[in-house]
């Protein structure tokens, strides 16, 4: 079964870049069975098809809009995420 995601009311009326739609749209599919991801930013970046610093300020929008908390480690030069939905599943 392939999962997708309903884009929330905060970021559709938000004049937010596309890139972080796109985000948005990976990390709730991929929080959707557990609730949380562990990824690095260039996985996020290779998985959305986008640069590392468009994932890694989408990151950004995303928290400052509350719709995930993140917790950023640095491990070998590569930031690692642990990321929480704050959408309820």
């Amino acid at each position: 079964m392939k999962a997708g995601a309903i884009i929330p009311q905060k970021i559709v009326e938000n004049d937010l870049p596309c890139y972080v739609k796109i985000v948005y749209g990976r990390v709730f599919v991929i929080t959707s069975k557990t609730g949380s991801a562990v990824l690095t930013t260039d996985e996020l970046a290779k998985q959305c098809g986008i640069t590392r610093r468009e994932a890694a300020k989408s990151l950004r929008y995303l928290v400052s809009l509350g719709l995930i908390r993140f917790h950023r480690s640095l491990e070998n030069r590569s930031y690692i995420h642990v990321i929480q939905s704050s959408v309820p599943q």
